[in-house]
């Protein structure tokens, strides 16, 4: 039973292109996807070639090395929200998902979602989001990836 490591940090932002070019620039890191991507697009495509297809990505994936960053647009947020805290995401164990599952509602917790005893999001009663994965995000596009094709029925 452990935890494994941070997954991602995921921020609330008002303007994603100008978080994804700050974040880039200030921590060297280089966008690994973006969500939503026309099908006929991979999810690493470049910002112009989704939006030339008629899509405005609104969440980001940046990586470098062991540091993971999303970043949510959420335009309509006031300016004191922006930057706050969107979720927590952890790997864990599948022993340790089960447990944190088992212990959540007695913790008084919001179950948001569940998948197949590989995910768990849940709200705690301080309102924070939490999501507790069994998966690594040592390669994010393939997490983009397998995303995309649960979406499409794949």
């Amino acid at each position: 039973m452990r935890y494994l490591g941070v997954t991602r940090v995921n921020l609330n932002v008002r303007d994603l292109a100008a978080a994804e070019a700050l974040y880039a620039a200030l921590f060297g890191m280089a966008v690994a996807w973006r969500e939503p991507v026309p099908d006929h697009l991979p999810v690493d495509a470049p910002r112009d070639a989704i939006e030339a297809a008629g899509v405005r990505p609104t969440l980001a994936f940046l990586q470098r090395d062991a540091l993971r960053l999303a970043l949510s647009e959420r335009p309509d947020l006031p300016e004191a929200a922006a930057g706050l805290l969107d979720h927590v995401g952890l790997q864990v164990s599948a022993e340790e998902l089960r447990l944190v599952r088992a212990r959540a509602r007695e913790a008084g917790c919001t179950v948001l979602a569940e998948r197949d005893g590989e995910l768990l999001v849940l709200v705690d009663p301080h309102g924070v989001q939490w999501e507790l994965d069994t998966r690594s995000y040592d390669d994010p596009k393939a997490i983009a990836e397998a995303a995309r094709q649960r979406r499409s029925g794949r």
